[in-house]
């Protein structure tokens, strides 16, 4: 059994209704609390921001997950209300979620070469785009827990970096630890994989998911900038620019920025 502190993504709704909290904002005699009702009801609000901006995130202590909620407020917060906060997202994993079976490998077959998208279930965000063929889509849950036989079963190589893999592994862990487990979803299958299709497939999920508000893709791990969504007047102003010519060498090759910025005129 462990003890951690995760925010769940019904936190909002739960920290209203939750009997500490309502004691805190009523009471004139609280402990280390201002008697002003204004004073307290701004210290609630600011904890509550800090609870939502950390929806789905896990702390393996105490310390980490008041350093995290508590010590970005001006002014600080009274005793009462971080304790509220504590108990309220505390969690007892009695035992960590079983990792998935290979499937048959006719299942496989069918699907093909796929795209597919890790979901963390803490908040509902997809925090990994891959593709590949058979059980790939289980390959880094396997590595995270350690599933060594079951990624014996694997047939195609990683083609991630360094970066990505360890932002998704050190995920995927902080998933099971806090006593949930990963999400599989297949985005696309059957995917023709002539030309790199898939790995275009993939790359503009990732890009279209990256996005989105407050993504925390693991493939975006690094400043993988390619996999990014541009804007589309980004692209015509770099395509549409005239090749450089042969230059003598050796030569001089002076970079104006100005000159490549959005609307810039021929004669500027």
């Amino acid at each position: 059994m462990a003890t951690v502190w995760t925010i769940p993504i019904d936190i909002t709704s739960r920290w209203l209704d939750n009997a500490e909290v309502q004691t805190f904002l009523a009471s004139n005699d609280l402990d280390n609390a201002s008697p002003d009702p204004r004073v307290r009801f701004a210290q609630f609000a600011d904890v509550t921001k800090s609870l939502e901006r950390h929806i789905g995130h896990t702390f393996s202590s105490v310390q980490g997950a008041a350093t995290a909620l508590f010590d970005g407020i001006d002014g600080g917060v009274p005793v009462a209300l971080k304790l509220a906060a504590l108990r309220l997202i505390l969690k007892e994993v009695y035992q960590t979620r079983h990792a998935p079976q290979p499937f048959p490998k006719r299942v496989g077959e069918e699907l093909g070469t796929y795209v597919y998208a890790l979901l963390d279930p803490r908040n509902r965000s997809v925090f990994y785009v891959g593709s590949g063929r058979g059980t790939r889509v289980y390959g880094y849950v396997w590595e995270a827990l350690a599933e060594n036989e079951h990624r014996q079963t694997l047939e195609d190589p990683e083609t991630d970096g360094a970066e990505v893999k360890a932002a998704t592994i050190a995920r995927i862990r902080e998933i099971y630890d806090s006593g949930h487990e990963v999400e599989h979803y297949i985005v696309a299958h059957r995917v023709a994989d002539t030309g790199g299709v898939a790995d275009a497939v993939r790359a503009g999920v990732v890009g279209a998911l990256g996005l989105v508000e407050g993504a925390d893709l693991g493939n975006l791990a690094g400043g993988a900038g390619e996999q990014r969504a541009v804007p589309v007047d980004d692209l015509v102003l770099q395509y549409a620019a005239e090749p450089v010519p042969n230059l003598p060498t050796p030569c001089v090759v002076l970079e104006v920025p100005a000159a490549s910025r959005r609307g810039v005129t021929s004669e500027e």
